[in-house]
């Protein structure tokens, strides 16, 4: 019932007029922006974060690649509860 009512009221309405040259107002402000570039500084920071980033990832791989079979048990423990690592799966203190 209450679709059909909806229905009859959107049969009712009527299409509008768009102004004239309203496309053409639209598209010259648009082309009026000034198109924003991002600093050089900006750039070089971020090309170098990525660049250290990457280094740093890959430096980690091959030293852990070559280092995984001295690494004991204990010592992999020690640094868990160094970093507060728990090994319990409980969730809450309780």
């Amino acid at each position: 019932m209450k679709n059909d009512d909806n229905i009859e009221l959107l049969k009712r309405v009527q299409k509008v007029e768009a102004p004239e040259f309203l496309f053409t107002r639209i598209q010259a402000k648009i082309e009026d922006t000034l198109p924003t570039k991002m600093p050089l500084s900006w750039a070089l920071g971020l090309g170098f974060s990525i660049v250290f980033l990457i280094g740093i990832n890959a430096f980690s791989v091959v030293n852990y690649n070559s280092g995984s079979s001295a690494t004991s048990v204990k010592e992999q423990n020690d640094l868990g509860e160094f970093v507060g690592a728990n090994q319990s799966n409980q969730l809450y203190n309780e």
